[in-house]
């Protein structure tokens, strides 16, 4: 008994003191892995402070290819409040861009998002930097929602809500960002450290096919570094996952490790190191299902500047498979295993092996019949066709466990003592799945949509232990 005191009483400990993954879904940050507009697809989205006291939140959207910002917003939540949005399809009023296909973001909700035009804001193609400037690639990515701290004294009461659910003042919260004005000059103002209760939801929505597609998000838990606030202007895409406390806590089946970097990013990657991703695919023929796997890695840009890379990204970016627009990627290797435990059931890859190209990369699963189709759920630009044969003795679905090559360790200092090695790579995974039954009764079609979070396999060893 006195042992296993000891341990939660250590586990409380690191606890306040490292970045973690709160797999309850509550947290200072939350990861969402995917957006799209792509295929008729609307990504609808619910940010809730499910606590009682005020919050000032950092919305921003990153693109697929190297995690550029599209666009980025702060927005000031009541206790238990509740932001709500809307991603759909748009095209471009932007000056050298108009006409482009791209994307917008529509709210109705009255919560006080400063300079944010609530219905039709656009996104903008001025922090794309290199790659094609095309603002196509905003069409889908992956999005951060950070809580920067908590409102105090005025501003706190500007976000107060009567019964008709309307903020008491927005306009002051707009004023103190105008020039010369108190945020301006001092953005920590009336802030106070975040605490952490942000809940946040996140379906895909093909409303013409009537389906949707849950995306499982990923909350982190004691992100910032203890005692700071982090609060910047609307706009401002610098605030990111590097401001993350250098510390995280990482648990493997048989051990717990508070591990220490020297940069905060290090640690938001050791918390979603995986070696390997498992997860289902489905190409069931009698049900016409489709699969497309989604691969995200939220910190990638953080380690490759210009086809240059470290750890723990494999030195050579230039793989069979990705063509320079997606900055380099990484080769993985495949095990298909079928529902009857038959293993290795594929046919061999037409092209190169299985890889991750750039920041969020889709494997879309195909019947020999349907090559070089595009993604069926997601359309995405940047995916990889996996082109499926099947023996008379197959199933048509099953499980696939990839594993990423020659990726270096990222290693970190342990509060055990000695030097620690992650393998892997940063990566959050879903699987989309889409089922037609053209006859579910005389007449009529019905179609279904799921997902699944990819489970990852994490590996953690000490060279000095081996």
């Amino acid at each position: 008994m006195k042992t296993t005191i000891t341990t939660l009483l250590l586990f409380w400990a690191w606890q306040v003191t490292a970045v973690a993954i709160n797999d309850r879904g509550l947290g200072e940050v939350s990861l969402i892995p995917y957006y799209s507009v792509n295929n008729n697809l609307n990504t609808y989205v619910s940010v809730t402070n499910t606590t009682d006291r005020p919050k000032a939140i950092k919305v921003t959207f990153r693109e697929g290819l190297n995690g550029y910002a599209g666009l980025s917003y702060n927005v000031y939540l009541n206790g238990y409040d509740t932001w709500t949005f809307v991603l759909a399809a748009g095209s471009s009023t932007v000056e050298n861009f108009v006409g482009q296909p791209s994307v917008q973001q529509l709210s109705n909700d009255a919560s006080c998002a400063p300079f944010l035009q609530k219905f039709g804001q656009q996104f903008f193609p001025f922090a794309l930097i290199d790659g094609p400037q095309d603002l196509s690639r905003l069409r889908e990515g992956f999005i951060e929602v950070i809580e920067m701290g908590e409102l105090t004294g005025d501003y706190a009461a500007a976000v107060q809500t009567d019964f008709s659910d309307v903020p008491a003042n927005c306009e002051l919260i707009e004023q103190a960002w105008l020039e010369g004005e108190e945020w301006d000059i001092n953005p920590q103002s009336q802030i106070s450290p975040a605490t952490g209760g942000l809940m946040v939801t996140a379906d895909l929505i093909n409303v013409a096919e009537g389906m949707i597609y849950s995306i499982p998000t990923t909350s982190l838990v004691n992100f910032f570094p203890a005692n700071t606030t982090n609060h910047t202007g609307p706009g401002d895409i610098d605030l990111s996952l590097d401001a993350a406390a250098p510390s995280a806590l990482v648990e493997t089946p048989s051990k717990m490790y508070d591990l220490t970097f020297d940069r905060g990013v290090d640690a938001v990657s050791a918390v979603l190191m995986a070696k390997t991703l498992i997860g289902h695919f489905s190409l069931d023929t009698i049900l016409a299902a489709e699969t497309d796997v989604i691969f995200t890695q939220p910190t990638r840009r953080f380690y490759i500047t210009s086809r240059v890379s470290v750890a723990p990204y494999n030195e050579n970016l230039d793989v069979n498979g990705c063509d320079g627009n997606s900055y380099g990627g990484t080769a993985a290797s495949g095990l298909d295993i079928d529902r009857e435990s038959r293993a290795n059931i594929s046919s061999p890859f037409a092209g190169p092996g299985p890889v991750l190209c750039g920041t969020v990369f889709v494997h879309s699963w195909q019947q020999p019949n349907q090559n070089d189709q595009p993604p069926a759920i997601t359309a995405s630009n940047n995916h990889q066709i996996l082109n499926r044969s099947f023996f008379q003795d197959t199933t048509e679905n099953g499980y696939r466990s990839i594993s990423f090559l020659d990726t270096r360790m990222l290693l970190a200092e342990s509060s055990q003592g000695g030097t620690v090695e992650l393998a892997g790579l940063p990566v959050m995974g879903v699987s989309f799945f889409r089922f037609t039954n053209s006859n579910a009764e005389p007449g009529l079609l019905a179609q279904y949509g799921a997902s699944g979070r990819l489970k990852a396999v994490k590996s953690i060893s000490q060279p000095g232990l081996r």
